[in-house]
C-alpha cells in the first residue's frame, strides 16, 4: 500500500516548518489553521507566550476519544548531509527531521480528524510542545483541565521500533525515569583527628555499593527498573574531614516502582549499612514520568484488538524511553494507547517512517474513532 500523494505533501508540509523546541509558533499557527478549516473547535493553551498547546474538539461528548502529538523535534543532528526539513523519498521510505517523531503521526491524525467530521463522528485533538525538552507542554495541558473529558486517549509516537515486520506500532506502555538526590551525612573533624569525624564521601561510596543490591522490581515486558549514579559532589572546607556528599542518580523504573517507593527502599538501605541519609526527587520545572501500563482489559482497548489489531497480526511493545505519555497516563488517570508508524533513527540524520505504515495507522485511527462512538 502506497501512501497518496496528498498524505505525502502533508507530511512534506509539517517537516518543512521547523518546530525545533522552544521554536513551536509556526507549526502551532498552521496546524490551528487545519483544524478549525475542518470544523474543529480550537483552544490555545500556552506554555510560553509563543509556545501554544492545542486542544481541538469535534462534536459532542461526554467522553472524548483523543488523538494526541507533539509538534517539536529536536535540532538537526550535526551530520545531516541534506536539508533536515525537506521529505526525501526512496520507495516506501520517507527520510527527514521529524518524519518519525512525529511528525508522520501527526499527519495521521489529521487524515483521521478530517474523516471523522465528514462522518460526524466526535473525536478531540490533542498537539504539545516540550516533549522533546521536559515535557512542560504535557503538564500545562493537564493542568489546564481542558483533557478532563478524555476517555481514552491515543499517541501516535511510535516509539522504540525493534520489529520493522509489523504493520504499524502499538505500544502499551513505557518505563519511567526519576532523579534523585541522596544527601549523606558526615560528621566534621580537623583533618589531623581525621579518627574523631564521620567521612561523608566514605560513607556515599558504601551507599553507592550496596545501592547496587537494591531489590529493584522487574516488568515481564519492560525488564528490570536500574538505577544509574551520575554524580557524586563533595568538598571540605579548609584541612577538615567533609561532613555531607550528595549522589545523583536515575531510575528507570517499571510499573510497580514508585519514587517514593525507592525513596523508602534507599532510607532503609543506608540505615541498614549505618549511613545517615536524607532523599528527594531532584527539583525541575515539570514532574517526572513515572513508569506505566495501559490495562489491556480494558473494554475499548479489548474492543480494538480484536476488531483492527488483531487482524493485522500486531504485536504490541513496550518501550523503555520515556514520553509524554507517562504524564498523562498517571496525571489524567485514563488509559494511554500509542499507536504510530514504523519507522526508525529518531534523533539522527537517518530518521525515517515507512509510508505505508502511515496509511495502515490513518485505517487504525478511523475504526479507533467510529467504534469509540458505537461504545458511548
Amino acid at each position: 500500500m502506497n501512501m497518496g500523494s496528498e498524505h505525502l505533501n502533508q507530511l512534506q508540509s509539517l517537516v518543512s516548518i521547523q518546530s525545533v523546541f522552544p521554536q513551536e509558533l509556526a507549526i502551532a499557527d498552521d496546524l490551528y489553521r487545519i483544524l478549525t478549516t475542518l470544523g474543529f473547535s480550537v483552544e490555545r493553551v500556552f506554555t510560553a507566550p509563543n509556545r501554544p498547546n492545542l486542544v481541538a474538539t469535534f462534536g459532542s461528548s461526554q467522553s472524548y476519544l483523543g488523538f494526541y502529538g507533539h509538534m517539536d523535534t529536536v535540532p538537526p543532528a550535526p551530520d545531516y548531509s541534506r536539508d533536515p526539513f525537506t521529505v526525501e523519498v526512496d520507495g516506501d521510505i520517507a527520510r527527514g527531521l521529524g518524519v518519525c517523531d512525529m511528525k508522520g503521526g501527526i499527519s495521521c491524525i489529521l487524515q483521521a480528524a478530517a474523516w471523522a467530521t465528514t462522518e460526524g463522528l466526535p473525536v478531540k485533538v490533542i498537539l504539545g510542545v516540550d516533549e522533546e525538552n521536559i515535557s512542560q507542554g504535557a503538564n500545562d495541558l493537564i493542568r489546564s483541565g481542558k483533557l478532563s473529558d478524555v476517555g481514552f486517549l491515543i499517541v501516535a509516537e511510535s516509539g522504540q521500533v525493534t520489529d520493522f515486520s509489523q504493520p504499524i506500532s502499538v505500544c502499551l506502555g513505557r518505563k519511567g525515569r526519576i532523579v534523585f538526590e541522596i544527601e549523606v551525612s558526615g560528621m566534621a573533624a580537623h583533618a589531623a583527628e581525621h579518627h574523631k569525624g564521620v567521612n561523608a564521601i566514605e560513607k556515599a561510596a558504601e551507599l553507592c555499593l550496596a545501592l547496587r543490591e537494591l531489590p529493584l522490581p522487574t516488568h515481564p515486558k519492560l525488564g528490570a527498573s536500574a538505577l544509574v549514579i551520575q554524580g557524586i559532589r563533595s568538598e571540605a572546607s579548609a584541612f577538615s574531614v567533609p561532613d555531607h556528599c550528595t549522589i545523583t542518580c536515575s531510575l528507570l523504573t517499571c510499573p510497580g516502582m514508585t519514587s517514593e517507593a525507592f525513596m523508602q527502599l534507599v532510607t532503609h538501605t543506608a540505615a541498614r549499612i549505618g549511613v545517615q541519609v536524607v532523599v528527594r526527587v531532584k527539583e525541575r520545572a515539570t514532574p517526572y514520568g513515572e513508569a506505566f501500563e495501559i490495562d489491556q482489559n480494558h473494554p475499548f482497548y479489548q474492543s480494538l484488538y480484536l476488531s483492527t489489531l488483531a487482524p493485522l497480526h500486531v504485536v504490541p511493545m513496550f518501550t523503555p524511553s520515556v514520553a509524554d505519555e507517562n504524564f498523562f497516563a498517571h496525571s489524567l488517570g485514563i488509559p494511554v494507547l500509542s499507536i504510530g508508524p514504523i519507522g526508525s533513527g529518531d534523533h539522527t540524520k537517518d530518521e525515517w517512517v515507512r509510508l505505508s505504515s502511515l496509511a495502515k495507522v490513518v485505517d487504525v485511527y478511523k475504526r479507533a474513532i467510529a467504534l469509540y462512538a458505537t461504545n458511548q
